[in-house]
């Protein structure tokens, strides 16, 4: 509690006193309470009658700062009223604001040997509290309790019994204090800033800040609050922890939706099973209505599923400086920093964000897959094409490229816009290792599956999942060539469970196409 009430202390400590003593005059309100000043008039009457107006007019004098004035008429009610208590205690009041503290104490003292009752307890802690000797503090912490003791629901011995807790640093005494100042006076500042103070003590930060700006909300001034909060570090410690927590929120919401993902595409993994299971009925190059809104479904999930990935590159590098702040920030705090271990960790996290960065802008070179092939050198392959062509009602190939694989396969170069109006070049690649296999018939039957993908318009879409898969490799690749792909680095442990995920959805999707394409070749030339 010291760090807080440091430099603070004195000038706050000033005002508390000032609002105690007012409270403490007049029966715990803001106002002087009449009944509490009846009381006080009634047993001076009895004994002189003439001393009441001077009291009176001393106590105005009182409310009113004027301190001297007040000083000379209590004195002149005394020497009518002789060791009259309250006339004693609000004489002590006085003599502290005048700075007289010897005779402040003495007279306190005076009123409550006379009197031992509540206000004149609660009197003498607040003349012994400005004393500014500590030793005389137990005292006055003694004499609050048993003012407090005695009525608990009076707030200016709350006050009172706070203002010793806080000079003391008795952070117990002040928590259950504060807590009962602002019980019997919601909108008292005091019970808000040391509730403020004492939560911050606590290490309830947000606690501590609504608390010190309710305190400025009722009265507080403004640079008292904000010395409390932004110099001794309560307003930083509160931002950390909103971070932190709207971070963990943020990554929490970012782990559901890659559940989430997961969970569609084996969802929809099931339903292309029962699609490949269902037997066709109506023998015809037509795809079903189930099977179209499967195909849609597929085709939005695939887009959520790759523009998942580039949402997820900002929260995945805010994680990797997370991780590696948070174990140079341990070291600080152990007290111990290892040179060379440190150093290891800043060169990986650089090479991760350096790895990451490069897959996001890493782009996929697409130019011709091989040796072009033209109708005058092949014209009976061209033939055959064509005619499969024909035969399944598609616009044939522009393009024919010679591979050394074992491929077979059609793409589309073009933008989308006439991908979408079928004005794209159509291309057919063959790899000579499967052609060696294959005799007129088969070729045909595998070159009707692939003019089934142009019918399907599977090759018409984007290249949205494509650019994704080329950055996850890219991503792979970064890691594993600086020896990075490994179980403790946050970017391997992303791009595996996001690479999973992200075969579920898109090979579900190419099984359904592969399927449908099959249907074309074997009602074209069976089975």
């Amino acid at each position: 509690m010291k760090r807080f009430l440091t430099g603070l202390g004195l000038a706050l400590l000033f005002l508390i006193m000032v609002g105690s003593v007012a409270l403490a005059q007049s029966g715990g309100t803001g106002d002087r309470d009449p009944q509490f000043e009846q009381q006080i008039y009634d047993r001076l009457a009895k004994i002189d009658p003439a001393a009441v107006e001077l009291f009176k007019a001393s106590t105005e004098a009182l409310d009113a700062g004027q301190y001297a004035a007040a000083k000379t008429g209590y004195e002149q009610v005394l020497q009518l009223a002789p060791d009259f208590p309250d006339a004693l205690r609000r004489l002590s009041y006085v003599e502290a604001e005048l700075g007289d503290v010897e005779n402040a104490e003495l007279h306190a003292r005076r009123a409550l040997a006379l009197a031992p009752q509540p206000e004149n307890q609660a009197g003498l802690a607040q003349v012994l509290l400005g004393t500014g000797d500590a030793a005389k503090y137990p005292e006055a912490k003694q004499l609050a309790l048993a003012a407090t003791q005695a009525e608990p629901d009076e707030l200016s011995y709350q006050v009172t019994l706070l203002s010793v807790a806080a000079e003391m640093t008795d952070v117990d005494t002040l928590r259950t204090s504060a807590d009962r100042v602002i019980q019997l006076a919601p909108e008292s500042p005091v019970g808000h800033y040391f509730a403020g103070l004492v939560a911050a003590e606590d290490g309830k930060w947000e606690k501590s800040e609504t608390e010190l700006l309710l305190a400025q909300q009722y009265g507080l001034p403004k640079e008292v609050v904000d010395e409390v909060l932004y110099k001794s570090g309560i307003h930083t410690q509160v931002v950390i922890r909103r971070v932190l927590r709207w971070g963990l929120y943020a990554l929490a919401g970012w782990l559901a939706g890659l559940c989430l993902l997961f969970l569609l595409g084996s969802l929809l993994s099931r339903q292309t099973l029962k699609a490949v299971n269902r037997e066709m009925l109506s023998g015809t190059f037509e795809i079903s209505k189930g099977e179209q809104t499967l195909r849609r479904i597929y085709r939005v999930v695939i887009t959520i599923t790759s523009v998942y990935f580039y949402l997820s590159i900002p929260i995945l590098i805010i994680v990797v400086v997370g991780v590696v702040a948070g174990i140079i920030y341990l070291f600080f705090v152990i007290g111990r920093i290892p040179v060379k271990l440190a150093l290891i960790i800043l060169i990986a996290g650089l090479y991760t964000l350096v790895a990451i960065i490069r897959s996001l802008f890493s782009r996929v070179k697409l130019g011709d897959p091989g040796r072009p092939v033209s109708p005058d050198e092949a014209p009976d392959l061209w033939m055959l094409v064509r005619e499969v062509a024909q035969k399944l009602g598609a616009r044939p190939v522009d393009a024919i490229f010679l591979t050394p694989a074992v491929e077979v396969a059609v793409t589309e170069h073009g933008s989308l816009t006439r991908k979408l109006k079928d004005q794209s070049q159509r291309q057919l690649i063959l790899g000579m290792g499967a052609l060696s296999t294959l005799n007129r018939g088969e070729l045909k039957a595998v070159l009707a599956h692939e003019y089934g993908h142009f019918n399907n318009r599977d090759t018409a879409g984007g290249t949205l999942a494509m650019q994704v898969d080329h950055a996850q490799n890219m991503l792979a690749y970064g890691l594993a060539s600086r020896g990075l792909a490994r179980w403790y680095n946050p970017a391997w442990w992303f791009l595996n469970g996001y690479h999973r995920i992200f075969l579920r959805v898109t090979l579900g999707a190419s099984r359904l196409q592969e399927i449908l394409a099959d249907r074309f070749a074997v009602l074209a030339y069976g089975a």
